[in-house]
């Protein structure tokens, strides 16, 4: 399930492309994306898309980063009622290159319930910064620490734990902040446990490599340029030298420090 602007033709084309035309062969996935709906935009082309890919769903809410958590909600919705009996549900936004067959590989050796799987956030605190984008005001949620909750760039949620975080969510006073709402206050409320997985890489992507994921489930921020010339090293088997996995490994405890 990725969330998309209406817009993003160019990027929902790149996933197709790359990693999620893993779904087109594979009937244990399915592939959608989550629009929402902007009236200024002219929507011919995404009828035009849609009859052609048949993967696109468009719910009846303007579509904006302030409503990222109904788009959210719209995802559980769609898998309750149309995916009955899913095993997993994986959120992901639209400029992560992911390695699918390794989060397949790891979710059937796990095979865990009643969870939420991704790069946890331990003891967050809100941002009081009214410069930033994801400003939380006191008002609008008083506490010092926010709930533990994942990274949204991307995440694992269990089929049998969507319809109870759908339930909790229709019932709890939104936030804006779509991670920190679902995976964070609405997942605590539901009872459903967090399991933290770094391979869901938390930060910008650094490297157009795919030698960079050889120890990771994504990696995002990239633009779809960058998307398919990762996919074009997979599929050109490129050689991952000894010397640049330290490289990358030596990266990422720098950055995860």
């Amino acid at each position: 399930m990725i969330p998309s602007r209406t817009s993003e033709f160019e990027e929902r084309q790149a996933v197709r492309q790359t990693w999620g035309s893993l779904a087109v062969h594979n009937k244990e996935i399915r592939l959608v994306f989550m629009l929402g709906y902007r009236p200024e935009m002219h929507n011919r082309g995404l009828k035009t898309e849609s009859e052609k890919h048949h993967d696109i769903i468009q719910e009846d809410f303007y579509d904006s980063y302030r409503n990222l958590s109904i788009k959210s909600e719209a995802i559980l919705r769609f898998a309750q009622t149309f995916c009955s009996g899913v095993k997993y549900i994986l959120k992901v936004d639209v400029d992560v290159f992911m390695d699918l067959p390794a989060l397949i590989k790891e979710l059937r050796e796990r095979n865990e319930t009643n969870m939420i799987m991704g790069y946890v956030f331990s003891f967050p605190r809100p941002y009081r910064n009214k410069r930033s984008k994801w400003y939380l005001d006191k008002i609008s949620y008083p506490l010092t620490y926010l709930p533990q909750y994942v990274c949204g760039a991307s995440y694992v949620v269990s089929g049998d734990a969507a319809s109870k975080l759908l339930s909790v969510a229709l019932s709890t006073k939104i936030y804006f902040l779509e991670d920190v709402f679902i995976t964070g206050v609405v997942r605590t409320r539901a009872a459903v446990k967090l399991i933290q997985n770094r391979g869901f890489f938390v930060y910008q992507s650094p490297f157009v490599d795919i030698c960079w994921f050889e120890n990771k489930i994504i990696g995002h921020s990239y633009t779809k340029e960058q998307m398919l010339e990762i996919w074009s090293q997979k599929l050109q088997n490129k050689t991952c030298t000894t010397s640049i996995r330290v490289f990358y490994m030596l990266h990422d405890r720098l950055a995860l420090w």
